[in-house]
């Protein structure tokens, strides 16, 4: 999903919850900004591809796989808090109605889900975007 959906949906879970302080900062570290991860595959995409643009191109590391759980749960134990859980959630929901490979159990198992064949990704992003930009509107 791209960033503004995900910005837009953790803006609209962070005014529902009426969440502030530091939970404000996991809220958004766990829903926005765990995809700084895509850093570390730029030089893996520029040896692949050069300076093209490819579309549907893994950006995904296991940073943003289901199995981060088996780090981010004992994170929210030790700061006593459900917020980075909860975001994280949201983040991957997020992302795995993208039509892209997931590999939820990496690096630990190579089982990837393949991707779908019918290509809704763009139409799913903006109406995202477009939902949740009304509900926060609305939410003011």
């Amino acid at each position: 999903m791209n960033a503004l959906a995900h910005v837009l949906v953790t803006l609209l879970f962070v005014k529902l919850a009426s969440l502030s302080g530091i939970d404000v900062f996991w809220a958004f570290l766990f829903g926005v900004a765990i995809d700084l991860d895509h850093v570390i595959k730029i030089p893996l995409y520029i040896k692949q591809n050069g300076f093209e643009l490819v579309r549907y191109w893994n950006w995904r590391t296991s940073f943003q796989e289901p199995v981060s759980y088996l780090w981010i749960i004992p994170f929210s134990i030790y700061f006593q808090t459900w917020v980075p859980v909860f975001f994280f959630t949201t983040h991957i929901a997020l992302d795995y109605l993208m039509s892209y490979e997931k590999q939820p159990f990496y690096p630990f198992l190579e089982y990837t889900i393949p991707k779908a064949k019918l290509k809704i990704d763009d139409y799913l992003g903006a109406l995202t975007v477009v939902i949740t930009g009304c509900m926060l509107f609305f939410l003011m």
